[in-house]
């Protein structure tokens, strides 16, 4: 009955499939969310989390490494698709990964120069522990994120070919063994190079599992060429658009963990961390339907508007409904959660909570317009606004940190969101009629 209820009212029975398994993986990426923190603060010291914190801060500028080829010709494929030309899949494929390899190499020696150039331990204001484990534990975590790089291109490569669901339903599987494996090997041997190496290890297996996948279903398919250089051009100059977007998402989430890292305590990053962790369960939600959406809100945006428009209706209903659930699980029984969520060390303080749901609010705004722009690939505009909102947003934060270094700072940190959420805001409405 539900099913048929969530059928209906998503129009297409594809969506649906997509959303079902959306909630598979993200129930499981919820879940996995709440055993790191339950693991890290039951089973290993506070300076072993605030560097795992740090590290995957850092971690999120590797998201970029794909250049933004995958969302970008994943996007254009489903062009192909509608004008059934499916013949130039093999090829942009082909095309797509070359950049990749490229950018992986460049990154790779990119990263080894910073190496050499910049004190780690002096920039993160590490302790001699924390900094003994730094560079091992970040090579093991690197190689993960380059696997997932190729990973996520796969996921990208199916989602073109309306394999959203079947992808999301592997990528779950693996997700299920990384929870077992990361809890079992924390419990067991409390060791965070162990606990770091296991984690990778699912990502390497998904990568060959998409990577065999992919190649069964397009082993049919036509090799047709791409010679056209201008065409190759463009698509390399709206991947450079989405790297952009990722390049400025890992800045920005990288920004206040930098600051409060630097100027406060171990303790106060990882209650910010968990905080945030928190509120972003919903926008993990909320993201399954955006993502679910995107396929068929670009499809229909070249065939249908009164379709399109309908999509975006019903993608707000949904944002709506799941920020009223989530506003009553915390008020009744976020207390609870807290206590045996994080071992009884941090509390649900509602003054604070109340800040980070004017914060989710802000960021349920940016990704439902991103999300948009996105899918219609109407981002180069986009990517430039985001870049200058975390050039403002950092020099913001050290006027802030070195001038006030006494101030609560989370108020401080929407002023600066809510300015960018208008600045998208404005954008869309003025360019919601066309097509850029």
């Amino acid at each position: 009955m539900i099913s048929q209820f969530i059928q209906k009212f998503f129009i297409n029975k594809k969506i649906n499939s997509n959303i079902l398994a959306g909630f598979l993986l993200n129930i499981l990426n919820a879940l996995f969310r709440f055993i790191q923190v339950y693991v890290f603060t039951a089973f290993l010291p506070e300076s072993d989390y605030a560097l795992w914190i740090i590290l995957l801060s850092i971690l999120i500028f590797y998201s970029f490494v794909d250049l933004g080829v995958g969302n970008f010709i994943s996007n254009h494929l489903l062009k192909i698709n509608i004008s059934e030309n499916q013949g130039q899949y093999f090829n942009y494929f082909k095309f797509g990964k070359k950049i990749i390899n490229l950018s992986i190499l460049f990154v790779s020696l990119l990263t080894i120069i910073f190496y050499f150039l910049i004190d780690l331990k002096v920039f993160f204001n590490l302790d001699q522990s924390q900094s003994q484990k730094f560079y091992i534990i970040f090579f093991i975590l690197f190689i993960g994120s380059i696997f997932q790089t190729y990973s996520s291109y796969y996921f990208n490569i199916l989602r073109s070919l309306n394999l959203m669901d079947r992808a999301l339903i592997i990528n779950s599987f693996y997700i299920f063994i990384q929870i077992i494996l990361f809890y079992i090997i924390t419990y067991i041997f409390k060791n965070l190079y162990l606990t770091s190496l296991f984690f990778i290890i699912p990502y390497i297996f998904l990568y060959f599992h998409y990577k065999n996948y992919l190649k069964k279903v397009t082993s049919n398919f036509v090799n047709d060429h791409i010679n056209n250089l201008i065409e190759k051009s463009k698509l390399f100059y709206g991947a450079i658009s989405f790297v952009f977007i990722s390049f400025n998402h890992g800045i920005l989430n990288f920004i206040p963990i930098f600051f409060i890292n630097k100027f406060s305590s171990d303790n106060n990053l990882i209650d910010f961390y968990i905080y945030k962790s928190f509120v972003l369960y919903l926008l993990q939600f909320i993201n399954i339907f955006n993502f679910s959406f995107s396929p068929f809100i670009n499809m229909s945006y070249h065939q249908n508007k009164n379709h399109y428009y309908r999509l975006i209706l019903n993608l707000f209903i949904i944002t709506f409904f799941f920020l009223l659930i989530f506003c009553l699980f915390s008020i009744f029984f976020g207390n609870i959660f807290f206590y045996y969520w994080t071992n009884g060390k941090t509390d649900l303080s509602f003054d604070i909570f109340i800040l980070f749901i004017i914060f989710i609010c802000i960021r349920i705004g940016w990704n439902f317009l991103l999300n948009i722009f996105q899918s219609l690939n109407l981002v180069h505009i986009t990517s430039i606004i985001y870049l200058l909102f975390n050039l403002f947003f950092f020099i913001y934060c050290n006027f802030i940190y070195k001038n006030f270094p006494n101030l609560n700072m989370i108020p401080h940190l929407l002023f600066p969101e809510i300015l960018f959420l208008i600045s998208l805001l404005i954008y869309f409405l003025v360019n919601k009629g066309k097509s850029l």
